[in-house]
């Protein structure tokens, strides 16, 4: 009897402690979301959110702590994400893979807006004391990125002198400055739509793919 109801008390207390955790990181993901990092306090955070300092510090040593794990709750989101659409994904038809490998990022923020911030801070913003520690927490997504143009170029005939590493480092960079590269590339301006994003970058990646000069005639 003695040891269920000691079993049952370290149950709730695991509960408990899952719950405030889980409470500080929706009030981070809020915080973070909504201005930048330099501007985000504890002091800020625990008064807005109803969290006690105590409690803060009981599950987090500082503001950089509470970042990085929820920079690398969004990557783990982000990861299974993808991870699961490459399972599903046909590699039959080149340049439409690479549009719904770009896109499915689109629509995994889509559906989780609030993480966006979040990724775009870690991966063009970060902070440079936590460089280091949010290049770890990313190396999962880099290995599906790499995973999947591995796959995809493959089936591609390279031009000479190219190899396949040096174009995955090639769409690496590309990943990077995409969105806003469509958003300056469409005329009517930032996209605002579905319909309309998977028309832009379509146009976009073909560029990006196949360049702009016809290598019959340069």
């Amino acid at each position: 009897n003695c040891i269920r109801q000691r079993r049952r008390l370290k149950l709730k207390q695991a509960e408990r402690q899952a719950r405030s955790r889980k409470e500080i990181l929706e009030a981070a993901l809020d915080e973070f979301s909504c201005q930048p990092y330099g501007a985000v306090t504890i002091d800020g955070l625990c008064a807005r959110h109803g969290i006690s300092k105590g409690m803060f510090y009981h599950y987090f040593k500082n503001k950089e702590s509470l970042f990085l794990s929820l920079v690398g709750q969004v990557f783990q989101g982000l990861a299974a994400y993808l991870s699961q659409w490459m399972a599903q994904a046909s590699f039959a038809d080149t340049a439409p893979t690479i549009q719904a490998f770009f896109l499915a990022r689109a629509y995994y923020f889509a559906q989780h807006p609030q993480e966006k911030p979040i990724f775009e801070t870690a991966m063009f913003h970060r902070p440079p004391q936590l460089a280091e520690q949010i290049a770890q927490l990313h190396a999962p997504l880099e290995a599906i990125n790499h995973d999947f143009l591995f796959q995809v170029f493959s089936q591609l005939p390279l031009r000479p002198g190219l190899d396949r590493e040096t174009v995955y480092r090639y769409f690496s960079g590309v990943e990077c400055v995409f969105w806003p590269l469509l958003d300056r590339f469409r005329a009517e301006g930032p996209v605002e739509d579905v319909q309309s994003l998977v028309s832009a970058s379509a146009a976009l990646l073909d560029i990006l793919i196949f360049g702009v000069v016809d290598p019959l005639r340069r």
